[in-house]
């Protein structure tokens, strides 16, 4: 057993399926909405052949000939060749196309992003595609074939309307054309047709259907007519015959191509499986809390820095701390700055207070014109204090201890130096 899916432009009824058999002549038709559709095929879960068949206006079925010596490059100059009679970007399509055989290979194409959607609704209710064709391979297969009636090396065209659209069907090539376009498009054909112009347009139409077309077209073209009886239905049949042969045209390759039998392989090992799982979910959840934490920190330490930078260089984009900072310290130890002193006094300091454990001041005052710096600072103990001293004297200060007393465990000075 076999379903065929037809996708519809029709919102009312955007499906219309087939049921039917290779061994069977019975053959049932329904249509309704996705809602319809996941029905039926919770009431038929034993067959496993599912095919959809893609609107015509979206996919693009083409035929191109090649030399002996372009035989080895054809699969490359595909994408090139295609891209000359498409209006999408080459690089938004799926591409496949058959086995090159007498230097003439077909390719079908479709966007990605409509087969993909319509692949990922029908996953949706259950139904798991074996196939999906363009629907160009029912008419380019040879089930109208036999509706054919013409003398040998005439030049046949084949129109078939569809509910919403027209298929042209000129040799190998089938062409998808909307309701608006069909009149101007036959026309253009015609002109530019030579040699290759038509005796014979077959129009494949139910009786309502031809005679309104018939109506819309140039009188120029009623004689070139010639109505054939047409049955959807009876063509999808047909194709159920020979699906297998269609098969080089099945878009179900590639990025889309669909694997069912690995869940049953698997399913032995499913307890293994969910265990190895649960471990890397952990895993990841305990490398995510580190990344949080170490990211929080290095916010907090990140925001720490510019407060410092900000109190240096108050304006201006914050590019390096480290480069930015020395440059304004070079700046400041410049010649003929007033604050050249300073700067000097904190750099030949700042060794001495670092070797002292010493890590904040309470303040610093620096007076250029007596060259007196005052310092207020917390020191470990008396011992700690009196080396500072005895180290700032042997780098060439003048030092005055102005008074110093316990605070929490530890003690507070406070320095007069001169230089």
């Amino acid at each position: 057993m076999q379903v065929f899916i037809q996708k519809q432009l029709n919102e009312e009824q955007p499906y219309q399926w087939y049921l039917g058999s290779e061994q069977s002549l019975s053959f049932e038709c329904f249509s309704g909405q996705l809602s319809d559709l996941q029905s039926f095929a919770d009431n038929y879960k034993h067959i496993k052949q599912w095919v959809l068949l893609l609107p015509a206006v979206d996919c693009v079925v083409k035929y191109f000939s090649f030399t002996d010596q372009e035989k080895k490059h054809i699969s490359k100059a595909i994408p090139y060749l295609l891209e000359e009679t498409v209006l999408s970007d080459v690089d938004d399509l799926h591409l496949i196309n058959d086995k090159p055989q007498k230097n003439r290979v077909g390719v079908a194409a479709i966007d990605k992003a409509i087969l993909g959607q319509e692949l990922d609704r029908l996953e949706s209710i259950g139904i798991h595609l074996s196939g999906a064709l363009p629907e160009q391979v029912l008419f380019a297969s040879q089930v109208i074939q036999k509706h054919l009636v013409s003398d040998e090396g005439e030049n046949l065209w084949q129109l078939i309307a569809l509910d919403d659209y027209y298929l042209l069907s000129i040799g190998d090539n089938i062409y998808a054309l909307e309701p608006s376009q069909l009149s101007l498009a036959l026309e253009l054909l015609l002109m530019q047709g030579g040699e290759n112009s038509p005796s014979t347009i077959q129009l494949f139409a139910s009786d309502e259907t031809a005679e309104n077309l018939l109506q819309n077209l140039p009188e120029s073209l009623h004689p070139l007519i010639q109505r054939q009886p047409f049955d959807y239905a009876e063509i999808v049949q047909g194709v159920v015959v020979q699906a297998a042969t269609l098969q080089k045209y099945n878009f179900l390759k590639g990025q889309f191509a669909r694997t069912v039998n690995w869940l049953a392989m698997l399913k032995p090992w499913r307890s293994v499986l969910i265990a190895l799982f649960a471990v890397y979910c952990v895993q990841v959840g305990f490398m995510w809390a580190e990344k949080v934490r170490l990211q929080s920190r290095f916010d907090e330490q990140q925001a720490q820095k510019d407060s410092l930078f900000r109190q240096v260089i108050p304006r201006g984009n914050i590019v390096d701390h480290q480069k930015q900072l020395q440059r304004e310290l070079d700046r400041l130890k410049g010649g003929g700055n007033t604050n050249a002193l300073f700067i000097e006094w904190l750099e030949r300091m700042g060794s001495v207070m670092a070797d002292a454990g010493v890590q904040s001041f309470n303040s610093i005052q620096y007076e250029s014109k007596s060259s007196l710096m005052r310092l207020d600072f917390l020191v470990a103990d008396y011992d700690t204090l009196q080396k500072i001293i005895a180290q700032l004297k042997k780098k060439g200060f003048e030092v005055e201890i102005q008074n110093s007393n316990a605070q929490d465990n530890e003690l507070r000075a406070r320095l007069n130096v001169k230089g």
